[in-house]
């Protein structure tokens, strides 16, 4: 599997300097510079594939850490590398109330970069830190910036969760995550819900909202999921609606189901 990295670095809520690499076979190629420039590259050859990876995964984790971003393009090759397996989820996170869903798939794009590069607990709890109690202002505007308007902190809620969060979906051996949007008497409910393989979207709306929550009176499930959605769909995110459901997959593909 080849690895290929963009990511940006942000004065405030403009892009100042890009990072990327490319691993393919023993070759590791890294381009830097400055925003709307070519910037220098530089190859580095090592003895075994299993190296390169290693190494490449590792310098990722190091431009994280500084406060680059990545990019949509690197979120959709890591997503196209994330094999559709039968799993289960971990557990979650409350996110924000009333936030737009653009912020949250932001957020947890992010979120999946992380876990995908092997991002520690401890290297994410450093992170967190900058993120949090605002020690960085520059790093405060990469990370958290999700568009040209909007941060996360604008939105999100339980943002001192975070740290705990990622430590536990790690300990749980997660490799994913999940967005599940609850929409109730006008108001939205986000949440990010951490996974080891794909879990059915039963599964997610449980671990989201507590089994209790997703039963009637009588202990049956208020909803009815289809049985494609049941195990090994690649869910990306899921919107929830009184009687129905939107689906979104890591291809981007969608789906509107009534549940």
């Amino acid at each position: 599997m080849d690895i290929g990295v963009q990511c940006y670095l942000f004065n405030g809520r403009k892009k100042k300097l890009f990072w990327e690499i490319q691993t393919t076979g023993k070759e590791i190629k890294i381009r830097q510079g400055h925003f709307n420039e070519i910037g220098g590259i530089k190859k580095v050859n090592v003895s075994t594939r299993g190296e390169a990876v290693s190494k490449t995964k590792k310098l990722v984790r190091e431009k994280l850490m500084q406060g680059f971003k990545p990019t949509k393009h690197t979120i959709k090759d890591i997503f196209d590398n994330i094999d559709a397996v039968d799993g289960n989820p971990i557990c979650s996170m409350f996110a924000a109330e009333d936030a737009d869903l653009e912020v949250i798939k932001d957020f947890c794009n992010y979120l999946n970069v992380c876990i995908a590069i092997g991002l520690r607990p401890k290297e994410f709890s450093e992170i967190y830190v900058k993120f949090v109690e605002n020690k960085d202002e520059e790093f405060i505007g990469s990370v958290a910036l999700a568009n040209n308007d909007e941060l996360w902190t604008d939105y999100l809620t339980d943002i001192d969760e975070l740290d705990d969060f990622y430590k536990r979906a790690v300990r749980g051996h997660a490799d994913r995550f999940i967005v599940f949007i609850d929409h109730q008497d006008e108001k939205s409910y986000s949440y990010i819900v951490a996974a080891r393989g794909d879990a059915g979207a039963k599964e997610i709306e449980s671990c989201a909202l507590g089994e209790p929550h997703c039963k009637d009176e009588d202990g049956k499930c208020r909803h009815q999921w289809p049985s494609y959605l049941i195990s090994e769909a690649p869910i990306y995110s899921i919107t929830l609606f009184p009687d129905s459901a939107e689906i979104i997959f890591r291809d981007g593909g969608e789906t509107k189901v009534e549940i």
